[in-house]
């Protein structure tokens, strides 16, 4: 495992004195793990995939696999699992939020047409409950209100 942490180090262009406090261990320890005096504790496993998230956990114990996670795009879910606030503002379907204002125009007109479109064609679980609004929620930070009418 000291090969793949030292692999990681070099490319992510990190001393192992710099990697020992990102993770909150001692220098001497990341020293005695990197020389091969010793093997890296489950704790200080947990530490590095803990600090350095984007780092795929199979690679560094087994070394099977990608080095780092394939690309994940942020879900509606995480604002709430990092403690953030949900959103900061709304805006109706006709509006724009700050995100849309990236679109042009035409953009955003059929972006809101599919929308409408899916959410009024969705029905949820076998009682034929309909979808009065959905809430999209950006990463950085605020949000859009879509409604049905």
């Amino acid at each position: 495992m000291k090969e793949r942490i030292l692999k990681f180090l070099d490319i992510e262009k990190i001393s192992p004195s710099k990697f020992a406090d990102e993770i909150g261990i001692q220098r001497s320890s990341i020293s005695h793990i990197l020389s091969g005096r010793n093997n890296p504790s489950l704790e200080v496993i947990q530490k590095i995939l803990t600090r350095f998230s984007y780092l795929n956990a199979e690679w560094l114990i087994t070394g099977k696999g990608e080095m780092f996670k394939p690309e994940r795009h942020p879900t509606i879910f995480d604002n709430l699992i990092n403690n953030k606030e949900p959103f900061n503002k709304t805006s109706e379907l006709t509006s724009t939020s700050d995100n849309d204002n990236k679109l042009d125009k035409a953009d955003q007109k059929l972006n809101q047409k599919v929308l409408t479109e899916s959410i009024a064609n969705m029905t949820v679980n076998a009682s034929q409950k309909n979808i009065k609004q959905i809430i999209v929620l950006y990463d950085d930070g605020t949000a859009s209100v879509y409604k049905v009418q």
